[in-house]
């Protein structure tokens, strides 16, 4: 892991959501509130990931499921985009070739 800063903001609050939602709101299926409404649908939980660095600001958005099996009794978890849509989005860059170098 590099040493930039990260931050596991899997949804800490409103600030946090309201700022990542401002700078992502070209396209609203990259906004926790889009991926909130698949929740049900997707039997899982809509969360947020923002990796910050001196390079730069990405933030994913998915929904997290339980797999059904435990393996070695411990509970493991996939990763899902809401509708198809998502994937990482650079939110700000200063170097967009290292942040992704960090981010990967």
């Amino acid at each position: 892991m590099s040493k930039a800063t990260l931050e596991r903001n899997f949804y800490f609050g409103k600030d946090l959501q309201e700022s990542v939602d401002s700078l992502i709101n070209k396209d609203i299926c990259f906004t926790k509130a889009y991926a909130d409404t698949f929740e049900e649908m997707e039997n899982g939980k809509a969360e947020q990931f923002v990796y910050t660095s001196g390079n730069g600001k990405v933030s994913h958005t998915f929904i997290k499921r339980l797999i059904p099996t435990k393996i070695g009794n411990k509970c493991h978890y996939d990763i899902i985009t809401p509708y198809g849509y998502g994937g990482p989005l650079i939110i700000e860059a200063s170097d967009k070739e290292l942040l992704l170098k960090e981010y990967f």
